[in-house]
C-alpha cells in the first residue's frame, strides 16, 4: 500500500494500535498509535500490520500510481535509498512470517542482481586490464535480441521512443538503482543513521 489515497476502515486502525500497545505488532515508538513514526517507510510497515492481523490490502485494477519525479541524481538517489532502507529494515523489523517471506525473497533476488552485475563488471574490467577482451558473437546476439526486444515493445509510440531505446540507456539506471539498494543494504547492516 502507498501512503497516498490509501482508505482503511477506523475498525482496522483501531485494532492496529490495541496489537502495538499489546505487542502483537512492533511497538513503533512505544506509544501504540497506527502509524510507527520510528521507520522510514511508514506506509509500507503499515501494510505488513494490516496484513499480520489477517486482512487483506485491495487495489483496484484502474487504480495507479504516480511517483513525484526527482529533478536531480542526488534526490533521486536519496528517495530510492529512502524507500529501499525503509523495505529492508521493514523485513527485519517483522522477521520472516507468512507474510513477509515473499518481501524477504524479493530483497534476496535484488541482492544477487547486484552481485551478478558487480561480478559482470569485474570481469569487464579485469578483461580489459589484462589484455583479453574481445567480442564474442554469441553475447552480441544475445544483446541483439535484448535491444530488438526493446525497440518492438515501443513500436505503437513511434520512432522517437524506439530509438533511444536501442540504446539500451536504462542499464545505466539499473547499475545506479543497484549501487542505491547496495547502500542501503549495507547502511542497514551496519545501523549508520537514517535520514529521511
Amino acid at each position: 500500500m502507498t501512503g497516498t489515497a490509501a482508505v482503511m476502515r477506523a475498525a482496522v486502525l483501531r485494532e492496529i494500535s490495541r496489537a502495538r500497545e499489546s505487542g502483537a505488532l512492533p511497538s513503533g515508538d512505544g506509544h501504540g498509535g497506527v502509524y510507527d513514526t520510528t521507520v522510514l517507510t511508514e506506509d509500507n510497515e503499515l501494510t505488513f500490520a494490516i496484513k499480520h492481523l489477517g486482512y487483506e490490502v485491495l487495489s483496484p485494477a484502474g487504480c495507479t500510481l504516480v511517483t513525484e519525479v526527482m529533478p536531480s541524481w542526488t534526490e533521486l538517489w536519496r528517495q530510492r535509498l529512502r524507500w529501499k532502507r525503509g523495505a529492508v529494515e521493514n523485513c527485519v523489523q517483522y522477521g520472516l512470517t507468512r507474510v513477509t517471506w515473499p518481501y524477504w525473497g524479493r530483497q534476496l533476488l535484488t541482492m544477487v542482481g547486484c552481485l551478478v552485475t558487480y561480478l559482470y563488471l569485474a570481469t569487464i574490467v579485469f578483461a580489459v586490464a589484462t589484455g583479453q577482451w574481445g567480442l564474442q558473437p554469441f553475447w552480441l546476439f544475445v544483446t541483439a535480441i535484448f535491444v530488438v526486444e526493446r525497440v518492438v515493445t515501443l513500436r505503437d509510440r513511434g520512432w522517437r521512443y524506439m530509438l533511444p531505446a536501442a540504446l539500451m540507456y536504462e542499464l545505466l539506471l539499473d547499475v545506479f538503482l543497484q549501487l542505491v539498494h547496495t547502500k542501503a543494504y549495507f547502511d542497514a547492516l551496519t545501523r549508520r543513521q537514517r535520514a529521511w
